[in-house]
């Protein structure tokens, strides 16, 4: 047990050093600013080291003084939130547990997932607190879960749904994890079935390009499958992803997932023997316009807006 002050705040942490650096190298990972907010006995923390989980990591070999002490300091937005100090040597310390203590990795995430639940609601959401979005990276399936624990995926995605079904990003993520398991052999068609229902659930929960995306990422990936319908399933998913560029080219910020579901999806049709109507080539010619106005960047987005081009050619 490790004790610390705030003002008038006094800390008790139970297991401090299993928790802290997980919670610091997952920050930059995030990519959110390095806000986060801290779960266990008390919320609020101005500094407190780590020698002893430091040091006494497998792996790390000799730690340099200036990283023995790992400083975490309170953020500008208010104090109960943390920016971590040297979010490089967390993220490092993560990758030793990645390697090591996979279950305990799990269980941390689950345990951070739930604990933060409370605070993350519809309107924390639209207000983008960063409790708000710790959660959403936190269950980024493609970023976080399956770069970090993706053997206990679906253990982590279980043990958090009682307190995140309401959460139409849950779903979408599930979705991506059901996708993933079935691209590796494309044998169980149930765990497309199962893709696809959960990206129909978070669609219905809320109408997002987010959703949308999803969505018609999976009928996308579902043409190749033999004896679908695959007319049927791409008139669909290229009715999705087209309202979702429509919805985020009025936005500042513009994804290029987009246009790498947008992109896959025609080319999976084509290469299924699809034929493009001519509206719709016109309209793929409109999308690759937005995109190049909008200056995206992506290597993947750039060699299959190119396969695409050659197509329309």
């Amino acid at each position: 047990m490790i004790n610390g002050t705030f003002g008038d705040v006094i800390i008790f942490v139970d297991n401090f050093a299993d928790y802290t650096a997980f919670f610091v190298g997952l920050a930059q990972l995030i990519r959110h600013d390095k806000i986060f907010t801290i779960v266990g006995t008390e919320r609020v923390y101005r500094r407190i080291f780590i020698e002893d989980a430091l040091a006494g990591a497998e792996n790390l070999h000799k730690v340099d003084d200036i990283y023995a002490k790992f400083p975490i300091i309170g953020s500008i937005i208010g104090r109960d939130y943390l920016v971590p100090a040297k979010a490089a040597v967390g993220e490092r310390f993560l990758e030793v547990l990645r390697h090591k203590k996979a279950d305990t990795l799990a269980s941390v995430m689950a345990d951070l997932a739930n604990g933060v639940a409370p605070y993350v609601n519809r309107d924390a959401i639209r207000r983008r607190t960063p409790e708000s979005k710790l959660s959403g990276g936190l269950m980024d399936f493609d970023r976080t879960v399956q770069r970090f624990i993706n053997d206990q995926a679906e253990l982590f995605y279980n043990a958090i749904e009682r307190n995140w079904d309401w959460n139409s990003r849950y779903w979408e993520q599930l979705a991506l994890l059901k996708l993933d398991r079935f691209l590796v052999s494309k044998d169980d068609l149930l765990l497309l079935q199962e893709a696809i229902q959960h990206a129909r659930h978070a669609y219905s929960i809320e109408e997002h390009p987010l959703s949308l995306t999803t969505l018609a990422k999976m009928l996308f990936s579902a043409i190749d499958v033999k004896g679908v319908d695959y007319e049927l399933l791409f008139r669909e998913a290229w009715t999705l992803i087209n309202t979702s560029i429509d919805i985020e080219s009025r936005w500042t910020r513009l994804r290029p997932v987009v246009f790498i579901v947008c992109f896959s999806g025609v080319l999976a049709y084509c290469g299924a023997g699809g034929i493009l109507s001519g509206d719709e080539a016109d309209r793929l010619r409109a999308v690759i316009s937005i995109a190049r106005h909008r200056k995206i960047r992506s290597k993947k987005f750039f060699e299959l807006r190119d396969q695409v081009e050659s197509l329309l050619r």
